[in-house]
């Protein structure tokens, strides 16, 4: 009896490192994009205060200073609706190839001139996620919202305003509001709602912007939740109420 016991307490124990294993190998990819996404973030700086002349080649050469460029690329707005020319809207980002060469960019060129302006640049840094956001990233499928015309921009820097993200977002389409919710000392919390006239501008500056970084902290955006209707309101207090009262009952 002792011997069929321990054969079973083993085969149990065998069972449960196969499906730790197995839950590891399901895990770790996603991990490692996560380490991945934040060790080229780190990449990553932010320019502000360009001259609206200046151009990515000036950029490019000026950034090479610090090391190796990857990508050099300058945030554009509408410009000539006749010649369908963008114009820039003063700022942009560079990407170097390791991070070091990000971190002395930031050392170095921060406060250099070029075209008569002061370049303010800073170097993206992974957010820590909160609560909040770990517990967000685990909905079910079945909770995620569909894509509509307005969104959520997370992970908003403090120093950001909302003319700035007017600039940003305005440049894939009619913008219908933008708020940057506040606290009472007046710093923004951290996030932002951008809602167009259509959908389709929404889905448009959705797939531009996943990857951009502004005053250094890459913006994360996903679809807000549609605002409900007065009707719909009522009936959903009418709900937790009734539900309140069997509570009580």
């Amino acid at each position: 009896f002792s011997s069929s016991s321990s054969s079973s307490s083993a085969s149990s124990q065998e069972q449960q490192q196969k499906a730790v294993s197995s839950a590891a190998e399901v895990l770790a990819p996603a991990e490692e994009q996560e380490a991945s996404a934040d060790l080229a973030a780190l990449c990553v700086v932010y320019v502000k205060n360009l001259n609206f002349s200046t151009t990515e080649d000036q950029l490019r050469e000026l950034f090479a200073q610090a090391g190796t460029v990857r990508t050099v690329s300058l945030a554009q707005g509408r410009g000539n609706h006749r010649t369908g020319e963008k114009r820039s809207l003063g700022y942009g980002f560079v990407e170097f190839a390791d991070h070091e060469a990000a971190a002395r960019a930031e050392r170095q060129l921060d406060g250099r001139r070029l075209d008569d302006h002061v370049l303010v640049v800073r170097r993206s840094r992974p957010k820590t996620d909160s609560a909040a956001d770990r517990k967000r990233k685990r909905k079910t499928p079945d909770s995620v919202i569909k894509a509509n015309n307005k969104l959520l921009v997370r992970n908003v820097a403090f120093e950001c305003s909302v003319k700035e993200l007017r600039e940003l977002f305005g440049a894939y389409g009619t913008l219908k509001q933008v708020r940057l919710p506040r606290k009472f000392d007046g710093t923004n919390r951290g996030y932002a709602f951008v809602e167009y006239l259509s959908k389709v501008d929404a889905e448009k500056a959705m797939e531009a912007l996943s990857h951009t970084h502004l005053y250094g902290r890459h913006l994360v955006l996903e679809y807000a939740r549609p605002e409900l209707s007065i009707a719909e309101r009522q009936a959903q207090a009418a709900d937790q109420l009734a539900e309140m009262r069997k509570e009580d009952q």
